[in-house]
């Protein structure tokens, strides 16, 4: 995904789990395959993102360990805002 490629791209430590329309960003963890790995997330890291975003004009769930939705209902200018803010995000807090 774009959100995952800037992830990467910014050399934020962090892996995003998805499936279909659904995705959780984990920050300080190279891999979330059970509960008790996602409860090791950098919340702090995460706390900073959903501050930044919510700055930005978009709205994500405020817990690290809740779950993002996509849905049909987000076009082509929401995503593209979506992808943004989270490049914008990256690249201020890359190491």
């Amino acid at each position: 995904s774009s959100i995952r490629d800037s992830m990467a791209d910014s050399g934020i430590r962090g892996c995003i789990n998805s499936v279909a329309s659904m995705f959780s960003i984990f920050f300080g963890l190279d891999e979330v395959t059970c509960g008790s790995q996602a409860e090791r997330t950098d919340r702090a890291m995460f706390d900073r993102m959903f501050r930044y975003m919510l700055a930005h004009g978009v709205y994500l769930p405020p817990s690290a360990l809740e779950v993002d939705f996509m849905s049909i209902a987000h076009d082509d200018e929401a995503v593209s805002k979506l992808e943004e803010a989270f490049k914008g995000f990256f690249s201020e807090v890359k190491g």
